[in-house]
């Protein structure tokens, strides 16, 4: 699509500053990185100046300074859950089902 073609809707964003997106190698292993224009992603296989990657789509590809390639992604919800940094104990959504039904907790109750 061209810069000067009209958005229509359903039309994906171009990945903006301050945004959160899952960087992807080829082997599978996956980074989260917030966006920031002074900052840049280091990694083993080259460094990547986050400026390259916004205003890119979510799917494209782009090279690191080593010749690694990264797919980008925008997070889903299980993303941050499973690659936020853990301060307190963190439940997993597989863990909440039992732990809810073990509680006995049903829809309109307060836990504190």
């Amino acid at each position: 699509m061209s810069n000067d073609a009209p958005r229509r809707a359903g039309d994906p964003l171009p990945i903006g500053v301050d945004e959160t997106v899952i960087l992807s190698d080829d082997r599978g292993k996956q980074f989260l990185v917030r966006l920031d224009v002074s900052r840049s992603f280091a990694y083993h296989r080259g460094e990547l100046p986050h400026s390259e990657i916004i205003g890119r789509n979510e799917g494209e590809t782009v090279t690191t300074s080593g010749d690694g390639s990264l797919l980008i992604l925008r997070p889903r919800l299980t993303d941050f859950i499973m690659k936020m940094k853990r301060g307190a104990q963190i439940v997993y959504p597989k863990d909440i089902g039992p732990i809810l039904v073990y509680a006995d907790i049903g829809p309109g109750m307060t836990v504190v």
